[in-house]
């Protein structure tokens, strides 16, 4: 199974997260990740509601990009992924190259770090998370465009890594099953019969599967 997509279309004038058509998303429509989870983060730059698309770099631009509760630059945000880890070769649809001047942004992201792990803690989901991608020149490293969106980060229920052990191959096929329950009303000496005036009885059975006796109850 491959990694997971988040696909998103970031409108860079209204600063605001748009769906295919253009409309603004909902918040249960949001973009999210869980603990552990290494998703890919594909981002389309846009500047209308027409998911036009945003085409001011000139593809040179390198990029970082992270995701965090707070704003405090003494701490490590909760996910960090460097320019190594952004438009890699490959990682646009039908494993096409992103392309930076059409305003195509790949990110990998990474929710296995302990920052992480210490800020979603015991709940279920950390509030406030933004996710942000910083735009670098090239040559000079000036931050020359800044995106920031809501991006929800969840926990899990399980953390504790292992991987289940392969289920032994213990299972009946339908013929087996119901042979098995055929020697089951055997060996416990009784199986219930139906004469063919719809009267219902009860056969009493010897050790080897025989019939040595019915009854049939008044009223059943």
């Amino acid at each position: 199974m491959n990694k997971r997509i988040i696909d998103v279309y970031y409108d860079v004038v209204a600063m605001t997260l748009r769906d295919s058509t253009g409309a603004p998303i909902v918040k249960n429509a949001r973009p999210y990740i869980m603990y552990r989870e290494l998703p890919l983060l594909r981002i389309r730059l846009v500047k209308d509601d027409q998911n036009t698309k945003f085409t001011d770099f000139d593809g040179t631009e390198t990029f970082s990009a992270s995701i965090d509760r707070d704003w405090n630059h003494q701490s490590l945000p909760m996910i960090k992924s460097a320019n190594d880890s952004i438009n890699v070769a490959g990682d646009w649809e039908g494993d096409a190259n992103p392309s930076i001047a059409e305003g195509q942004i790949t990110v990998r992201l990474d929710a296995g770090t302990s920052t992480y792990k210490t800020a979603v803690g015991v709940i279920q989901e950390v509030a406030n998370c933004t996710f942000e991608l910083q735009t670098l020149e090239a040559g000079t490293g000036d931050l020359i465009g800044t995106f920031q969106f809501i991006f929800r980060c969840f926990n899990l229920l399980d953390d504790d890594r292992a991987i289940p052990p392969v289920p032994l191959n213990n299972y009946y096929t339908k013929t087996q099953s119901d042979a098995r329950y055929t020697l089951k009303g055997a060996s416990i000496g009784y199986e219930f019969v139906t004469n063919a005036s719809g009267d219902k009885g009860t056969s009493i059975l010897n050790e080897n599967g025989v019939v040595v006796g019915t009854f049939w109850p008044e009223g059943v």
